[in-house]
């Protein structure tokens, strides 16, 4: 599920020497050739055709070839034709030759043993798969003389079973780990698993025998950039292309095997060495790229700057014949510590002599062959080797060595640590037939049976080991043996084959296939972290609550919850009235968020009219199919007294199903809806991986003015200056860090970095965020739920032809209500969200943001393990408190201090606790409460009241709150918009920073509270008054008279 795709089995001399050298009769070519085939859905006819008895075209795993080689590849492939290597298939009569691989590979996915195999399930009576199981050793029965495997030991959801086996016990845990079971069960090398106290079973040669194929890899950069194939990259045009048309670069790539001989390889049609060639793109920056060195970092660096960013020719010298074993080893008798693997690479000293005579001849290729017209050969040397003066790279002995030495490689296709032979053999675990030596009723069925590594890739000879391996399970079945053994169910041994929990057991931890559609990307996360807050003291880290914000083009919006609510008309109101931030009253904000709407509920825009838009780029959609639970929930409001109304229209205080930032199935966000694809590259440049460090600031005449900013890109510094003025639109946190890094900020906190002071202004003061306290309670028709989103074949390949799944929307309720200290009822302070999600199958990823209690959080979770339950947030929108943003250092790489300082009002504690109690009541005592399975246990470290219902117990209530409760998304405020006269402001209404001339913040931090609403669509909206704002002041004829004749052409200069 996570190899890189190709196909190739191997030469049939290595099958042959399996059974000529090692004894594993049945094994030899002409033995696996036809499970080769039974196995292969080649889809390439013309290859199949002119290669007859070679390929198969009826099995699970679906073989393709490149349907576009790349350019320059094709180019290498002639070369080596004029060499002598010619074109052929390498899966054919022979391997002596060149060609491109075919991949594992179908519709565009890649096709492994889970969806060629197992997905879907199509025999459920037979074959039971558990996930998140981990084996942690066989159980053995000794009787008569004999040792017999009995059954398995497992952990599932921290909860330890014991299964017993009615026929035998097959393990397949790879390499690494089939190995490592064995020997924690006991059956291993004698002084090994004594050395660890672990009691010997069986006495056995388990763990040696590891081999894999070393390699070199020479990279050069193509002069060519234009010409070459595009990278794959998770963006929104490839993903699109991909869905829509199954092709692109996520779809396929190109890779030329050319398979040679050293002169040390005595059989020329059995050849040893393979060169691999790519084409790939060199990432930008350099510590990515040098990050696996250690010592001399600065000299890789160096090295690799030429590379940076481009596209280059990889070229892998792998070593296909090895003569060295290494070996597979317990680090302890804890099956939960990983196994200490040692492939041994050279300890025979011709292995490397052979991987020596490969690089130089590599080298020659692309120094001295026609292939070297094409790329900018690198002639430097790697840091910590030395040229030879008197000759060429190629011919560079000593070079050829130390490169290899201190920048080799290895392939990732280990065998062999539980080999199969003769049973006479000493160096052998399992028989021909994969039983483990000495021991009744077990086998071992993947790739650490093999003798030795194949001279191909080691994905396609594994599957080729399990179809073998159920055919040989078969035939004992109907063995006369087994047929003599009393076992009566055994007379219809095809039904319980693979097995019940009475009969075999499967057991795996089998990971999920996926292409990220809109779901959320980490790896696109800053991941910054507030201080301590008054509550959520439970966590591991008390009170202490991650920060979601978005690494990538679009920011937050590219990685948030996607619902799209407003906000109250008197939010925008007050931030007029009570701050002076004139021209943002919500008639102003109104026709912007018109602006950027394209809203697709044509029944909801008809029936609002005035308050949405249907051109704008942003798409806007409802809830096709909202889950029937929240429909009956939402019919509870509404008996409560809440209608059903557009709470994006004229009113707020009711109930609704939110709208959704998505289009056709997507998230949309600014980065797709208003630079993917850039239309203006003219006047608009986008810099990725650029990071600001500082504006630039000049003093004349007592005025201080914005002049440029300065930012790191690929380890290089940059000083840019701004032609009319600098925008700061870096979020509601890094805004004030960047201003404060620049000299803008509070005096004596800037003063307490040492950084000088341009402007004394409150920035980093006044950040908002939404508190909230979340309920969970178990549904109980489980079978009537939407299904959960997972990133699962079924569910991309429904997405990708339909737009349509779990994975294209989710649905959301929303319903405002008004506390008792809430004066304006159209201005309701609370809203509750609900939804229905799926909880996770394991306790300890469920709890792992808990500290103290984790066994009493998990017996509190025991009972939602799997099961679908109805989440409801209560959210505090209209809190009182204000919180800060600090720097840590002047270091513009440490992260920010956040601060909500939620709670610092009492008063915001006491609405989110009548919030929650009112939450408890409706759980309890509504008509919903007939559907869900109500949790009356406290959570740990609260007590209920003896003698009143939980929602009625105030001091559990605020316990709840206190150690469990969490926060909203939603910060803003942190470089506060208003009249310039309030000393608690830092830009006027035009969002000029005060007191500063040519510098505009825009973003969330300039708004002066926090809407009640979900701040992304707002954020738009204050991007799009400020590009008026910007357009307005270039027109204006205050600009037009400053003697600036390229402002007479504004738009051409607007964004630089």
């Amino acid at each position: 599920t996570i190899n890189g795709l190709i196909h190739v089995l191997g030469n049939r001399l290595d099958y042959d020497e399996w059974v000529h050298k090692y004894g594993a009769h049945g094994w030899g070519y002409a033995d696996v050739l036809p499970y080769f085939r039974k196995l292969e859905n080649n889809t390439d006819h013309r290859l199949v055709a002119q290669n007859p008895g070679y390929h198969g075209t009826t099995g699970p795993i679906s073989i393709v070839s490149d349907p576009n080689p790349a350019p320059l590849l094709v180019r290498f492939q002639k070369v080596y034709n004029d060499l002598g290597y010619e074109t052929l298939d390498i899966n054919g009569a022979k391997q002596l030759g060149t060609a491109f691989t075919q991949m594992t590979v179908k519709d565009g996915y890649r096709c492994g043993t889970g969806n060629g195999y197992l997905s879907p399930n199509k025999h459920p009576s037979n074959l039971k798969v558990l996930t998140q199981a981990f084996v942690t050793r066989i159980r053995f029965a000794h009787k008569d003389g004999e040792i017999s495997a009995t059954g398995v030991e497992f952990i599932r959801r921290d909860t330890k079973f014991k299964v017993n086996a009615n026929i035998e016990v097959i393990l397949s845990a790879g390499v690494f780990n089939s190995p490592q079971i064995l020997m924690l069960s006991g059956v291993g090398p004698k002084s090994h698993l004594q050395s660890h106290g672990i009691p010997v079973v069986k006495d056995l040669p388990v763990g040696n025998n590891l081999q894999d194929h070393p390699k070199v890899v020479f990279q050069t950069v193509i002069k060519d950039q234009d010409a070459q194939p595009r990278d794959p990259e998770l963006v929104i045009p490839q993903l699109y292309e991909f869905a829509s048309k199954r092709r692109g670069p996520l779809a396929s790539y190109s890779c030329l095997y050319t398979f040679f001989n050293t002169k040390s390889n005595a059989i020329t049609q059995w050849p040893n060495i393979v060169l691999a060639d790519f084409v790939q793109k060199m990432k930008n920056n350099l510590t990515e790229i040098c990050a696996k060195y250690g010592e001399r970092m600065d000299e890789w660096k160096q090295y690799y700057r030429p590379y940076l960013g481009k596209y280059y020719l990889r070229t892998d010298a792998n070593l296909r014949k090895p003569r060295s074993f290494g070996t597979v080893r317990l680090a302890s008798a804890d099956p939960f510590a990983k196994p200490l693997i040692d492939p041994n690479f050279f300890d025979v000293q011709q292995d490397f002599n052979d991987l020596v005579e490969a690089a130089k001849f590599t080298l020659y290729l692309l120094q001295e062959s026609p292939i070297a017209k094409y790329i900018e050969f690198n002639h430097n040397p790697i840091p910590g080797c030395s040229l030879c003066p008197d000759r060429p790279m190629y011919a560079c002995d000593s070079y050829v060595r130390c490169y290899i030495r201190l920048n080799g490689e290895k392939e990732l296709h280990p065998v062999g640590t539980c080999r199969m032979g003769a049973v006479e053999r000493p160096d052998v675990v399992v028989d021909p037939t994969l039983k483990v030596k000495g021991v009744c009723r077990l086998r071992v069925c993947d790739a650490s049976v093999m003798p030795t590594v194949m001279n191909g890739n080691s994905n396609t000879p594994s599957i080729m080991v399990g179809e073998k391996c159920a055919d040989l399970i078969k035939k004992d079945l109907y063995s006369k043996k087994v047929m003599s053994s009393g076992d009566d169910d055994l007379k219809t041994p095809l039904k319980r084959l693979d097995m019940n929990f009475k009969k075999h057991v499967f057991v795996t931890d089998l990971p999920a296939l996926a292409i990220p559609l809109w779901k959320d990307i980490p790896l696109f996360d800053w991941d910054y972290k507030t201080v301590p807050q008054k509550y959520g003291l439970a966590l591991k880290e008390p009170g202490v609550f991650g920060e979601r914000r978005g690494k990538v083009i679009g920011g937050t919006s590219t990685i948030n919850g996607l619902i799209h609510v407003l906000g109250n008309r008197l939010d925008y109101d007050e931030w007029v009235h009570k701050y002076g931030a004139h021209g943002w009253g919500y008639a102003d904000v109104l026709p912007y968020f018109r602006k950027l709407e394209n809203n697709t509920d044509h029944r909801l825009v008809a029936q609002n009219p005035g308050y949405h838009g249907t051109t704008g780029p942003i798409s806007i959609v409802s809830d096709p199919n909202p889950a029937p639970l929240l429909v009956r929930f939402q019919k509870v409001y509404n008996d409560l007294g809440y209608e059903t109304l557009d709470i994006n229209g004229a009113k707020q205080l009711g109930t609704a199903f939110t709208q959704m930032t998505v289009k056709d199935g997507y998230r949309c966000g600014t980065g797709n809806g208003y630079l993917s694809p850039n239309k203006h590259p003219s006047n608009l440049k986008v810099l990725t991986q650029a990071f600001v460090t500082r504006i630039r600031f000049a003093h004349k005449d007592g005025e201080i003015s914005a002049t440029g900013v300065e930012f790191i890109r690929r380890d290089t510094k940059f000083k840019v200056n701004a032609n009319i003025e600098v925008i700061l639109s870096a979020g509601v946190f890094n805004s004030p860090q960047i201003l404060m890094l620049s000299g803008v900020g509070p005096k004596s906190h800037l003063q307490s970095h040492g950084i000088p002071v341009v402007k004394d202004l409150p920035v980093g003061n006044n950040l908002q965020d939404h508190p909230k306290v979340v309920f969970q309670t178990v549904i109980k028709d489980q079978d009537a739920q939407p299904r959960d989103p997972e990133l699962v074949i079924p569910q991309l390949y429904e997405f990708a032809s339909k737009r349509r799944g779990p994975l294209a929307s989710y649905s959301c309720l929303y319903t405002f209500f008004n506390t008792k200290s809430n004066a304006i009822t159209q201005w309701p302070n609370i809203v509750l969200a609900d939804f229905v999600q799926k909880m996770k199958n394991n306790l300890t990823e469920i709890c792992a943001k808990y500290g103290e209690r984790m066994d009493e959080w998990k017996q509190y979770y025991r009972p939602y393990l799997g099961k679908y339950y109805l989440r409801t947030d209560a959210n505090l929108r209209k809190p009182r408190s204000f919180g800060t943003v600090r720097l840590a250092s002047a270091d513009p790489f440490a992260k920010p201090l956040i601060d909500p300082n939620f709670f610092d009002v009492q008063q915001d504690f006491n609405d989110l606790v009548e919030a929650a109690k009112f939450t408890l009541y409706l759980l309890q005592e509504s008509p919903i409460a007939k559907y869900i399975e109500f949790n009356h246990n406290p959570i740990p470290g609260c007590s209920l009241c003896p003698d009143r219902p939980m929602y009625a117990c105030d001091s559990y209530v605020r316990c709840y709150i206190r150690l469990n409760g969490e926060k909203e998304l939603h910060p803003v405020g942190t470089c506060r918009m208003g009249a310039v006269e309030r000393p608690d402001v830092v830009v006027d209404p035009t969002l000029k920073v005060k007191g500063v001339c040519r510098l505009r913040v825009c973003d969330a931090s300039v708004m002066p509270t926090v809407m009640n609403g979900n701040s992304n669509t707002p954020s738009i909206m204050v991007g799009e008054k400020c590009a008026d704002l910007i357009k307005k002041d270039l027109y204006s004829k205050k600009v037009m008279s400053s003697g600036d004749d390229d402002l007479k052409t504004p738009l051409k200069r607007l964004v630089f």
